[in-house]
């Protein structure tokens, strides 16, 4: 068999095989640069805003259309609003894609009381979906970063690792990426 004389006559073309990876490799690309966009375009927030008892429902109900909000009521000088607003500040970074606020108690809710505090309400497509009253549901007096992630697991908020994990295994599984790797 001459090769050469193969692709003379029209029969054998060497970059068949590179039109599939150029193919596949082409709409990787473009998958990637949709997924880079989406999660830049999801990355906005990033930090714990302070907002006043006033823009509750614009800060919260309603810029909850699309996004989770994570709101925070505190009274300052309390310990446990304190320790809990240190480690969302911390918690905000790695989550940009939620929005985390918080406010004084009673500037949101008059006669808020004390004995609840921290009080955090999660909201999803302006609807409240969860509220917590205390430290308990975010690691007691555990309360750390891994707690609190943890928590927002749970509730939804935030994609766990195995979720991240499942969802890059299924990309890995693609049958271009089987192609490419056979």
């Amino acid at each position: 068999y001459d090769a050469n004389e193969a692709i003379l006559n029209g029969e054998f073309d060497p970059d068949d095989d590179d039109d599939d990876e150029d193919d596949y490799l082409a709409k990787f690309r473009a998958k990637r640069r949709q997924q880079m966009e989406a999660d830049r375009s999801k990355n906005i927030f990033g930090r714990i805003r302070r907002i006043p008892g006033a823009d509750y429902v614009t800060e919260i109900t309603e810029s909850s259309d699309g996004h989770w909000v994570v709101a925070v009521l505190v009274e300052q000088g309390d310990e446990g609003s304190d320790a809990l607003i240190r480690i969302m500040e911390k918690t905000c970074v790695t989550h940009a894609d939620v929005k985390f606020v918080s406010m004084i108690a009673t500037e949101a809710i008059a006669k808020f009381p004390r004995k609840q505090l921290p009080c955090v309400l999660v909201y999803h497509n302006k609807l409240m979906v969860k509220q917590t009253t205390g430290l308990e549901a975010w690691g007691g007096k555990h309360l750390s970063t891994d707690t609190v992630d943890k928590a927002l697991q749970e509730m939804g908020v935030i994609a766990s690792e195995e979720q991240e994990e499942d969802e890059d295994a299924s990309m890995r599984s693609s049958k271009y990426y089987s192609k490419m790797n056979a």
